[in-house]
């Protein structure tokens, strides 16, 4: 891996997590406002697994972080006392910020590997966890990726029909919650000012890149980094896709 490399792959990290921020947190509040409507009520049950694996993803990340656990509700929907909808909770230890952020942001981060996972469960490795390297032109590969991968589903089939309700309630139940960016937002600040040193030290100070134990640690990150870019940008056409759905539902 280049150096230019690493720098394009934590660019396009930065910029795929945070259009998936954006997209999940407003799919957040149009799906809640939905589900204030009387009829729509019973579609908390329908989304159900995308409840309990949202929580699942706190608790994941909790173990992970060595955050204990005081008690927790996959799925439980209930009014808090402010008359909002809590449909599921995890209540953990007060950990330090970066791990705060990590918990807090956890089915953002994981909701692209459960799509993968459900994947492969059902065909087998038919999407490749990242992008190809070598391509001048990274999205390029995500969305070529994507797009075969697509291509390749048979309509006809129970597996893919099953497959897009997955991925639909795994992706609308992914988005922060006011709390959990709350939480999350100091952690999530020092690492966004990580990763920018990370960029900075690698476009201005280009000698340190034939350190090897500094581009070791580098490639690694990156590596880590490319998965998870790979896998949030499986989850940002359906969040758009939810967005559109639900919002004429969503409005007085």
């Amino acid at each position: 891996m280049s150096r230019n490399q690493a720098i394009g792959y934590i660019i396009l990290f930065i910029g795929t997590m945070s259009i998936l921020f954006i997209f999940t947190y407003l799919l957040r509040i149009v799906f809640s406002r939905m589900l204030t409507r009387r009829y729509f009520r019973y579609l908390l049950y329908i989304f159900a697994p995308g409840v309990i694996i949202h929580e699942l993803s706190h608790i994941f990340c909790c173990l992970i972080a060595g955050a204990r656990i005081y008690r927790f509700s996959l799925f439980r929907p209930a009014t808090d006392e402010d008359g909002n909808l809590v449909l599921g909770y995890v209540e953990h230890e007060v950990v330090g910020p970066v791990r705060s952020a990590i918990i807090g942001l956890a089915p953002l981060l994981l909701s692209g590997f459960s799509i993968y996972l459900i994947a492969r469960a059902l065909w087998g490795p038919v999407i490749p966890l990242g992008a190809v390297e070598g391509t001048t032109f990274l999205p390029v590969n995500y969305l070529r990726q994507i797009a075969s991968f697509v291509a390749s589903l048979d309509f006809g089939s129970w597996k893919t029909w099953l497959f897009l309700y997955l991925v639909i309630v795994i992706v609308t139940n992914s988005g922060p919650s006011g709390l959990d960016i709350r939480n999350s937002l100091l952690g999530l600040s020092l690492i966004s000012l990580g990763l920018i040193s990370i960029l900075g030290i690698l476009s201005f100070r280009v000698s340190l890149w034939t350190n090897r134990s500094f581009s070791s640690v580098v490639v690694f990150i990156v590596h880590l980094l490319n998965r998870f870019t790979f896998v949030a940008a499986l989850s940002i056409p359906v969040a758009i896709f939810a967005l559109l759905l639900f919002w004429p539902f969503s409005r007085e």
